[in-house]
């Protein structure tokens, strides 16, 4: 589909209005109009991925067992609750942690899963208990 310059002008100025709007709707400090962003909580920093990390497993690519220790840590859960999760052993998740084993197959997507949605993994294992 080709666009016209009057298309590309209208669909700058809508993407700018909603910019406008959702700028509006961010609390505001009170020196400057700039909007107030929350610091990271120290756990939330512990919690934190590497970009290039995540973009990795959001596509299945587990390099080492330190990537599968990366994931659970992003999703906030203890080896046990984690493993619990994703109905499988302890021990598989610990192998996988430590290197001895790698991920295979249905493993595999279902930490793509849990990478790309954590909350679902989550909730996967509230309607468990």
């Amino acid at each position: 589909m080709d666009y016209t310059p009057t298309d590309r002008v209208e669909w700058d100025e809508a993407k700018s209005r909603a910019n406008r709007r959702s700028m509006t709707e961010m609390p505001m400090t009170e020196t400057t109009d700039v909007p107030e962003i929350p610091e990271l909580t120290d756990e939330q920093l512990s919690r934190a991925m590497p970009a290039s990390v995540r973009r990795r497993l959001f596509a299945g690519r587990f390099e080492s067992g330190e990537d599968v220790a990366a994931l659970r840590r992003f999703v906030g859960l203890t080896q046990v609750r984690f493993a619990e999760a994703m109905r499988i052993s302890v021990h598989t998740l610990r192998n996988w942690e430590q290197g001895r084993r790698r991920p295979e197959g249905p493993a595999v997507a279902l930490l793509r899963i849990a990478a790309r949605h954590p909350r679902i993994l989550r909730e996967n294992l509230d309607s468990a208990a």
